[in-house]
């Protein structure tokens, strides 16, 4: 969906589709089932993978190290 809280990480035709209607989305899928439209999916799982919990905790453990020894 071409909402808000979607803004500054998901990029239209980058790595998702955003449509702002309901016969928008269905084109879209449409296009994206007939092969009409490049396939995203390794752009969007790079993306899902900055957003996964490990890499996120891994983050705060350094975060927690830099903290404790000053920096």
């Amino acid at each position: 969906s071409d909402i808000g809280v979607f803004e500054g990480w998901l990029e239209d035709k980058k790595n998702v589709y955003k449509a702002k209607t309901i016969d928008e989305f269905e084109d879209l899928a449409r296009k994206i089932i007939e092969g009409k439209l490049p396939d995203l999916t390794e752009e969007g799982y790079k993306l899902a993978q900055n957003y996964d919990v490990k890499v996120a905790g891994e983050k705060l453990v350094q975060v927690y190290k830099d903290t404790l020894n000053g920096k």
